[in-house]
């Protein structure tokens, strides 16, 4: 990690002051990380909504239910390869739901 030890002092108008404050806030990061990641020509992105997360942890508790099924499966001698197809496609949604929210990353 760079140890940051120059420091300049910048003069924005108000207008600027509270467009770089919104950016910053929906970043999610410091007004120095985000300054920082502009001048090395990195796009900051937002940060997905608090209802993402959740749909996230809703779906990743939904898969650990599914891989209970299979073992539970393999124990008493269910059909596994369909019970391994649904996790896959699951895992398969999963990715392709946070593609979508996040974009291409």
């Amino acid at each position: 990690m760079a140890i940051h030890t120059r420091e300049i002092k910048v003069r924005m108008s108000d207008d600027e002051f509270i467009s770089l404050n919104e950016k910053v806030q929906k970043c999610g990061m410091s007004r120095e990380k985000f300054i920082r990641l502009v001048l090395n020509n990195y796009q900051p992105k937002e940060l997905p909504p608090i209802e993402y997360f959740k749909l996230i942890k809703a779906l990743n508790m939904n898969g650990n239910n599914l891989n209970q099924l299979v073992k539970l499966a393999y124990v008493q001698g269910i059909d596994i390869t369909k019970l391994n197809e649904v996790l896959n496609k699951h895992e398969h949604l999963l990715l392709e739901l946070d593609k979508q929210i996040r974009g291409n990353i």
